[in-house]
């Protein structure tokens, strides 16, 4: 009973949402033509028809698979609750046939059904709607002759059905949930198993980017008269393109751009190969740098990956010498003839050939005032959009041409953002670097605004150094000179909250600038923050030991922490380096200062 009543109540629910959203079953006689087509979505039957006598009564036939008491219910179950739904107050439901003998199904309905016929495999209902309120029907006229059978005294001989009904069928769903349960667990513990795989593979990724961004700059700092601006995007979670720069001497710089085959961490690793090789022997001719680091990635790599690079070698004439080695050709706006400019040279991959040096040519080029040097990996040029086109150089041209009235960061988003908009959203297959160098038009400008700085800080007007600082930072925002210079002066202000704005910008552009880091900690000492004040000199002594600045300002925390012991140290050490009696001198007054009980600064 209690499965029967489960049963009509989820039919029932089924049945609202089926029939009530469909435009088609708004009669009686249309909902119980679409019986079979109920039927078949709970269960795998054979067959199953309808169809109504010339008396007005329904016969529904259902053809089972094989014989089972539970089905009985079910389909019990769910002529109720269609009736139900059809507001069928008075109709009744009459088993005629059933795939189970008599015996049987008279045991589940506890009385003899002597009209019940045997068919083997087949469920036979007869279905009865009355117009009246009588509580009973005679089916006299449909049933085996003389048999008089009460539809009221019928209903409630299956109710003993239905409990037996319900066991068998309970059992067989139960049975179905555990299967049901237990490929559900399953999925759990391989979803979990999956999530644990993926934030091992993100922390993997995370640390691979980590170094990869510890081991290549991010931005480049303005040289002489050249502006950087640079974009890179990844593939994937650490890319396989990256730029650097070699500061060679007071008068020579050199910049590369790299993209080594595929993506992910693989890539990210010989990259770092690649990092290590191209330092060592960046002071070298540019076809010679490339020439060794073929031979090294052949020697290290063992021709299980591959880069395409160029190098460039710039002096203080902004005239540059550059090799090519597999990488889409430079493109130069010059400013002057308002033309973009292809350099020539091509080379081939590093890493795959060991007589590569052969295809490898060193060419030279310069740069005037205004002209614009692009340099692009493949992932750029190969960008297609919905048409399966190829974006191409002869678009960059024109992207170029279009941006050449923008300033070096200007003209590079110009460009970036005409690619994007030519993919229209397409997802890119590659990675993508893009490096814009400019010849600044205000170098000359420059140049006055720090002399200026200079000459009104040797004669102690220290608003107007300040001043001609600022207006020379506004020129060139990323050179680490103009930051550092700002930064010391207004930490002599006492501008403390300014001066680290600059020194962190500083810093970005340079982590390893000595200068930066001990004004880094002289804000953290006045702060009274020692601890973080001692790491940045820690950091400093890493890059340069026995620094006679970050000495000077050893002693000067540990005296502001009464650690006289650890000062007198420190100024023994910086005196063994600095032989100036006028410095030492002042070192030591300072120290006093911070430490007038000590008499180891006597």
């Amino acid at each position: 009973q209690l499965f029967y009543q489960a049963s009509q109540e989820a039919i029932g629910e089924l049945l609202l949402h089926i029939l009530a959203h469909n435009p088609y079953l708004r009669s009686t006689a249309a909902v119980l033509h679409s019986l079979p087509a109920i039927i078949q979505f709970w269960l795998q039957v054979d067959s199953t028809r309808i169809a109504c006598d010339p008396e007005g009564a329904w016969q529904l036939d259902i053809d089972l698979p094989t014989a089972n008491e539970c089905d009985i219910i079910f389909f019990s179950a769910m002529l109720a609750s269609l009736l139900d739904y059809l507001n069928q107050a008075h109709a009744a439901v009459l088993l005629l046939q059933s795939p189970l003998d008599q015996a049987r199904v008279g045991k589940l309905f506890g009385t003899h059904l002597g009209w019940m016929e045997f068919e083997k495999n087949t469920i036979r209902y007869q279905i009865f709607l009355q117009s009246g309120t009588e509580s009973e029907v005679s089916l006299g006229a449909i049933l085996p002759p003389a048999r008089q059978i009460s539809l009221n005294q019928h209903k409630e001989n299956q109710r003993h059905l239905f409990v037996r009904q319900v066991l068998a069928r309970s059992a067989r769903i139960f049975q179905d949930k555990r299967e049901l349960t237990t490929a559900v667990e399953f999925l759990n513990f391989a979803n979990e198993e999956l999530e644990k795989k993926i934030q091992e593979s993100n922390k993997e990724l995370q640390m691979a980017r980590s170094i990869q961004n510890g081991l290549f700059p991010q931005t480049v700092p303005d040289w002489k008269g050249l502006h950087f601006w640079c974009f890179s995007e990844e593939l994937v979670g650490v890319s396989g393109d990256f730029f650097d720069t070699f500061h060679l001497n007071s008068n020579e710089m050199a910049f590369l751009i790299a993209d080594v085959c595929g993506h992910g961490v693989p890539a990210a690793l010989i990259s770092a190969l690649a990092k290590i090789s191209f330092s060592n022997h960046s002071n070298q001719g540019p076809q010679r740098v490339l020439s060794n680091v073929n031979q090294d990635l052949i020697r290290h790599v063992k021709m299980e990956g591959y880069l395409t690079a160029i190098i460039l070698r710039f002096d203080s004439t902004l005239q540059f010498r550059y090799s090519v080695a597999g990488m889409p050709a430079p493109l130069v706006y010059r400013a002057r003839t308002h033309t973009v400019e292809e350099l020539e040279g091509q080379g081939c991959l590093l890493g795959m050939f060991p007589d590569a040096d052969q295809n490898l040519k060193e060419y030279e080029s310069a740069l005037e005032t205004g002209d614009k040097l692009f340099l692009f990996t493949d992932g750029l040029t190969e960008l297609s959009n919905t048409a399966d086109e190829l974006l191409g150089t002869a678009r960059l041209h024109e992207y170029i041409l279009e941006a050449r009235g923008l300033n070096c960061a200007g003209a590079g988003q110009l460009v970036l953002d005409k690619c994007r908009e030519f993919a229209l959203g397409q997802k890119h297959t590659d990675d993508i670097t893009m490096v814009v160098i400019e010849a600044s038009p205000h170098i000359d400008q420059y140049n006055e605004y720090m002399q200026s700085a200079r000459a009104a800080f040797r004669f102690h007007d220290r608003q107007a150094s300040l001043a001609n600082l600022q207006a020379a930072l506004d020129l060139f925002p990323e050179k680490p000179q103009t930051l550092y210079s700002l930064t010391k002066l207004l930490l002599a202000e006492n501008r403390v909250a300014e001066a680290d704005g600059y020194c962190d910008h500083l810093l970005q552009l340079n982590p390893a600038h000595i200068g930066g880091l001990v004004c880094k900690s002289i804000i953290a000492r006045q702060r009274g923050l020692y601890e973080l004040a001692e790491q940045y000199l820690k950091e400093a002594e890493l890059i340069h030991p026995r620094h006679a600045l970050v000495l000077y300002h050893w002693s000067l925390v540990y005296a502001a922490q009464g650690k006289a012991n650890e000062a007198h140290d420190a100024l023994t050490q910086f005196g063994q380096l600095v032989h100036s009696t006028e410095k030492q001198a002042r070192l030591r007054q300072h120290l006093k200062r911070l430490l007038p009980s000590s008499v180891m600064l006597d």
